[in-house]
């Protein structure tokens, strides 16, 4: 998958709550790695409706 705003391919992450839940998100991989301007709710929309 590539994000809508720039190109970039989307990668999967992995966040853990508090509680020790992993939870899988996708994210530019432009933006992860600091040099696009992608919005999160941006990656989210194009994956799906993942959160971010």
């Amino acid at each position: 998958m590539f994000c809508g705003q720039c190109g970039s391919r989307l990668l999967l992450c992995h966040a853990r709550s508090g509680r020790g839940r992993i939870y899988p998100y996708f994210a530019c991989s432009a933006r992860h790695a600091g040099r696009g301007d992608c919005t999160p709710a941006g990656d989210a929309d194009r994956a799906g409706g993942a959160a971010c």
